[in-house]
């Protein structure tokens, strides 16, 4: 079998060990702090992920950048130099036009290396969701599946990765243009969290909206007890800088259901900057998105 290489962007927020661990590649996504460049690299070695946080608290308004289609060449070539095929499982086009610039980097390369194979999945995923997706086709490439079968099993399971969210700051979202000035001075008046989710077409949606801090936790494992369909599950969890609110949503989901393991991470600068800090999400393989 052709050795083939997964490759995916900091916009997944796994951790620099865990896609050591199954072989993944990550491509640093870059972002503007308080005047200054960094790049998003998973093991923190430009800026570390509580200082990007920090920054935030005391009003530094971060700004991200999309990779470039250059970038996408510069990461991809090498690997194609080495002789090996290439999977790419990108940050959801409903987001952002990441993907996009990937594919235009693919056409280039088909060229130049027309004895390659070269793919690139739109995950319709972010943050750990996109992460949990190319952890689960590393594994399979692991168990023996070709670059085509592995590139299949992600385009048909990337519909069943459930995203939960809960955002601490509602004017991080008004910021970002996800919802009305209006909205966030009444939901912040009220205490209001609202909850989120990525739907099928890989969007940012509401989906509920509760009052109080610890309410929004377990809104989001409720929610993920009565879908989950990978039994015993895992989840995954991701937070801006809120460890304890991260390691109580994993309680409350245990409480309710068989867990055989459940990592949390950081939420990186990347998806932060549109969040801020406080936000918690959990990701599950689920019966829909």
């Amino acid at each position: 079998m052709t050795d083939y290489q997964i490759i995916t962007d900091s916009t997944c927020d796994l951790s620099q060990a865990a896609a050591d661990a199954l072989g993944l590649q990550i491509i640093p996504m870059e972002f503007t702090l308080d005047g200054k460049n960094y790049r998003n690299y998973p093991d923190e070695r430009e800026i570390t992920n509580a200082a990007f946080y920090q920054a935030m608290r005391d009003g530094k308004m971060p700004q991200t950048t999309q990779i470039t289609t250059a970038t996408f060449l510069d990461a991809f070539s090498p690997i194609l130099e080495q002789g090996k095929d290439l999977l790419y499982l990108g940050f959801t086009s409903g987001m952002s036009a990441t993907y996009e610039r990937a594919c235009m980097a693919v056409q280039e390369l088909q060229k130049r290396y027309p004895e390659r194979k070269i793919y690139a999945v739109d995950t319709l995923c972010a943050s750990i969701g996109e992460g949990f997706l190319a952890e689960l086709c590393a594994e399979q490439q692991q168990q023996g599946a070709s670059i085509e079968e592995a590139k299949t099993w992600s385009e048909t399971n990337r519909h069943h990765i459930a995203h939960w969210i809960a955002v601490d700051d509602l004017n991080h979202l008004k910021r970002g243009g996800r919802i009305s000035a209006a909205s966030a001075l009444v939901g912040g008046m009220l205490n209001m969290k609202p909850i989120i989710h990525v739907d099928r077409d890989g969007k940012l949606v509401a989906a509920g909206k509760v009052r109080g801090r610890r309410q929004s936790m377990d809104d989001i494992a409720n929610r993920i007890v009565k879908t989950v369909s990978q039994k015993p599950a895992r989840i995954r969890i991701v937070h801006g800088d809120a460890l304890e609110d991260a390691q109580y949503l994993e309680q409350k989901i245990r409480e309710n259901l068989d867990v055989s393991e459940c990592a949390i991470y950081y939420v990186g600068p990347i998806i932060g900057s549109h969040t801020g800090p406080g936000m918690v999400a959990a990701v599950a393989y689920c019966s829909e998105k």
